[in-house]
């Protein structure tokens, strides 16, 4: 599968809804959602894509053992999108479908910021390594440096702060709303 180009520099998974581009020549398929616990999140997530910082969308993020969803809003409360996905049943609603990334990559990033990096391991393509201190996650081929998740208190397992993509240039800083 090759991946096709919306933007300058701007890459995304062809044809199959559930292929996660980890490289520009490195796709593999989204896997099955598996944790050991729920847990719902609500968050301010600013995104930030080459030197472009986007509006800060309030996202509602549930976790359970075999689904995750993801609800987004406006500051003004008005629903933008959500993104539901379990095994290989997914579906994201949206009138701005251009607009957002790839459905596989944002699940791709939850899963990679919250799962136990056991599992990461496990479904990561051979020759990719996750690293884990518990203060950061980074996901690396070789020496070059793909991802870096930095979390909140070195408590990897319940805040990231920051998701990082090197290689395709995007930043996502999460603000914790009390819950």
């Amino acid at each position: 599968c090759m991946l096709q180009e919306k933007e300058p520099g701007y890459t995304r998974p062809c044809e199959d809804p559930l292929t996660v581009a980890l490289t520009k020549d490195k796709t593999f398929r989204l896997p099955a959602p598996k944790l050991g616990y729920s847990r719902t999140y609500r968050q301010l997530l600013t995104a930030q894509y080459q030197e472009r910082v986007f509006d800060p969308v309030l996202v509602v993020l549930e976790l359970k053992p075999d689904s995750l969803s993801l609800v987004g809003f406006t500051p003004l409360g008005l629903k933008i999108f959500v993104c539901r996905y379990a095994q290989d049943d997914f579906s994201f609603d949206t009138p701005f479908a251009d607009k957002v990334p790839p459905l596989a990559q944002m699940v791709w990033d939850i899963m990679l910021s919250f799962y136990p990096a056991d599992y990461v391991n496990e479904v990561l393509p051979a020759g990719f390594i996750l690293s884990d201190d518990g203060h950061k996650r980074v996901v690396s081929h070789g020496q070059e440096q793909i991802y870096e998740i930095v979390y909140a208190d070195g408590n990897s397992a319940l805040k990231p702060l920051s998701i990082e993509h090197k290689i395709f240039n995007y930043k996502i800083k999460l603000d914790y709303l009390p819950e």
